[in-house]
């Protein structure tokens, strides 16, 4: 019996979860204006400063208050960065729309089990959403 309680206990719990997640979709849904696609590439993002030689050449400081962060264009970024990238941080990311739910799934299980957030589930889309939209 107490095995059919705690199951019960936590699909109780899970249903709730996805009651609250589902409107708060909704929300963020309806009430979020989002810019369109191609404004993606005219967000600022802060570099650090880099102080150089008299020639130029040879990088003597770089400054920088919370990122040490230099941008690259994305055509001199290795095919062999991109796909390590990918395998480290989202591993299905040509195969979900945005949102994995199997990870989604998984680190919701493996946090109720241990009993605090030990996983996490965002994709990179997610992550690349967070960090331009929201404030920290």
């Amino acid at each position: 019996m107490f095995i059919g309680d705690r199951i019960r206990g936590a699909l109780k719990w899970l249903l709730g979860l996805a009651a609250i997640l589902l409107l708060y979709l909704g929300w963020v849904y309806f009430t979020t204006e989002l810019p369109e696609p191609d404004e993606m590439g005219s967000f600022n993002v802060a570099e650090s400063t880099k102080l150089y030689d008299r020639t130029g050449k040879v990088l003597l400081y770089e400054i920088y208050k919370e990122e040490k962060r230099t941008l690259i264009p994305a055509e001199d970024i290795p095919d062999i960065v991109r796909e390590a990238t990918l395998s480290i941080e989202d591993s299905s990311f040509y195969y979900h729309g945005a949102f994995d739910t199997r990870g989604i799934v998984r680190a919701l299980f493996i946090n109720l089990i241990r009993g605090r957030v030990t996983q996490g589930a965002s994709t990179i889309t997610q992550q690349l959403a967070r960090n331009i939209f929201l404030s920290p």
